[in-house]
């Protein structure tokens, strides 16, 4: 299944180039809701930066939470 995002590539902006990536819920990414809080955990890799971003009204249980990887 493709997911229609918010934003459309070109309206990205750089903002942390070369620090990794991080996750965001399909309730930031493709719903549009605002960013309620975020937390960083350990990369598990290099292209990780290790943060989870959320959108405050949701409860995170690995894989049943809709997320995107989002790279900076």
């Amino acid at each position: 299944m493709t997911k229609e995002f918010k934003l459309k590539p070109e309206e990205f902006k750089d903002i942390a180039v070369g620090y990794g990536g991080c996750i965001a819920t399909d309730m930031i990414t493709v719903h549009g809701k605002k960013v309620g809080y975020m937390y960083r955990e350990e990369p598990s890799n290099e292209m990780d930066s290790g943060w989870c971003i959320m959108w405050g009204k949701q409860v995170m249980q690995r894989h049943s939470v809709g997320m995107s990887y989002l790279r900076f």
